[in-house]
């Protein structure tokens, strides 16, 4: 069964990422795309269950996409509530996610 796109109605992105996928040509709407049609990315088995959780109701829904294409370890991290359709996207050092990778 797939998985229902989830609404967003406003966006925030933060001045870092915007900057960051400036220099080095990342498509911030292909992984917001993705996000909401349930790639999640590289999220663990738990976030995986929460985010099945909170389509159910109203809860957060997060996702982590790495950008490998670039030697610092960094990674966009989207979340969206569902309660009030709000997405955010910001950078963050994977090895605050996962250690050091």
């Amino acid at each position: 069964m797939p998985l229902p796109a989830l609404q967003t109605n406003l966006i925030f992105v933060s001045s870092k990422l915007v900057r960051y996928a400036r220099k080095h040509a990342i498509s911030l709407p292909v992984l917001l795309d993705r996000h909401i049609t349930g790639d999640w990315g590289v999220v663990g088995t738990a976030q995986r269950d929460r985010n099945q959780t909170a389509l159910q109701g109203r809860g957060v829904v997060t996702s982590c996409f790495p950008i490998w294409q670039v030697a610092q370890p960094f990674a966009v991290h989207i979340d969206t509530d569902l309660a009030t359709h709000t997405s955010s996207m910001r950078l963050v050092m994977t090895r605050n996610i996962f250690g050091d990778v």
